[in-house]
């Protein structure tokens, strides 16, 4: 079921446009590995002020947090099959970098918290004159992770727990580290019920 679920994947990325772009500085990592949340509904400001909504596909392949601060930024892909309202034409996989978030975990203090929120704001493209993007909020339940998906999750976890003033900051770095070798190795599926459609979870161990 996992390997038919995995190549299934393979086949939506391709036509999404996730599949062919690698982030600059990443060519050890496969292109197509990440954390991938499908079906986001989005907001946008483009050129001249237009405004609009539309569905994306977003794929979180690196973690960061400024030194001396609890800002955390995503760096990643983005890609819009359908386009959105206000005449905005569909995209495919565009590389966005620095896109300040927050990470919020569900019950801080377990193994795991059982549930993630992760909230990017305003992922800044140069397309179509200049797009600014605000994604809903995505909720990850780490309940439908398995193998590498749930080793995430628990990492996840911990850095939620750190940005939000808990536990020693001096493991940050060594946390991050395990976090985005996760993601570079590994493509892990968000459950689509969280992200904005219906579904179930996979993960792919590299």
């Amino acid at each position: 079921m996992l390997r038919r679920d995995v190549l299934s994947l393979g086949m939506l990325l391709a036509a999404g446009g996730l599949a062919a772009s690698a982030l600059p500085g990443a060519a050890e990592a496969k292109p197509n590995n990440g954390l991938l949340a499908q079906g986001v509904k989005a907001t946008y400001t483009g050129k001249s002020n237009a405004r609009g909504s539309l569905t994306a596909d977003i794929l979180v392949q690196k973690l960061s947090v400024e030194d001396g601060k609890s800002v955390l930024t995503v760096q990643g892909l983005i890609a819009s099959p359908k386009g959105g309202t206000g005449g905005l034409a569909p995209f495919t996989s565009q590389t966005f970098e620095k896109a300040k978030a927050k990470l919020k975990g569900g019950s801080s203090g377990e193994a795991s918290c059982g549930a993630l929120t992760l909230d990017i704001k305003n992922i800044r493209l140069d397309i179509r004159g200049g797009l600014t993007i605000d994604p809903e909020p995505v909720e990850v339940d780490l309940t439908g992770l398995t193998g590498r998906g749930r080793q995430l999750g628990v990492q996840l976890c911990a850095l939620a727990d750190l940005l939000d003033g808990e536990g020693s900051r001096e493991g940050l770095q060594d946390l991050l580290d395990r976090i985005n070798k996760i993601l570079a190795n590994n493509l892990i599926l968000v459950p689509k019920s969280k992200a904005g459609a219906g579904g179930q979870a996979a993960s792919s161990a590299g």
